[in-house]
């Protein structure tokens, strides 16, 4: 089943259109990292930038299950750098992200575009790794779309905003669905 696979499945607002979804909650987990470094989100600009200088090695930390309730920090010397930790957590995320569009794939078929949100994105560091691991992605300009797509949707049913304009094409139903 998709659940077991960690996959939502649901209409689209394009009639006929079905959406696969996956979210990856690796920004709970980051922001858990930080504070566990005494850091907090005025911090990330400044670790994004270290942690950019420095490449993965068999020496650095590792960051496993960023996304569960219990992540693992393993691979750490006596003297940690914040910088390393930083890259191990947002690389975990990242390595999450290319298994659930891999399961997609396996469901779906190839895709032609990954759309990306969330707040991690204000992140260089997760964009540039995301970039590197799962490929070209594109970012809406609302970084919180599910926030706001659940407040508009909720304002249109309370009959307090106006219906939503589409300004998008569908793209086509992937076979099989």
């Amino acid at each position: 089943s998709l659940l077991t696979l960690e996959i939502e499945r649901g209409t689209d607002i394009f009639s006929g259109q079905v959406q696969l979804t996956a979210s990856l909650r690796s920004g709970i987990g980051m922001w858990r990292f930080l504070k566990l470094m005494g850091k907090g989100e005025a911090d990330m600009e400044e670790l994004d930038r270290a942690a950019l200088r420095l490449s993965t090695t068999p020496s650095s930390p590792v960051v496993d299950n960023v996304w569960l309730e219990n992540a693992s920090l393993s691979n750490i010397g006596y003297e940690p750098d914040p910088a390393a930790v930083w890259r191990a957590t947002v690389e975990a995320g990242q390595r999450r992200a290319s298994v659930l569009v891999g399961r997609m794939q396996d469901f779906a078929g190839a895709h032609d575009r990954i759309v990306a949100t969330g707040g991690g994105l204000r992140s260089l560091l997760v964009r540039t790794l995301k970039k590197d691991i799962l490929g070209p992605f594109e970012q809406p300009e609302i970084i919180e779309t599910a926030s706001r797509g659940a407040a508009l949707l909720a304002g249109m049913a309370a009959g307090v905003s106006p219906p939503i304009a589409v300004e998008t094409t569908p793209v086509p139903m992937a076979q099989g669905f």
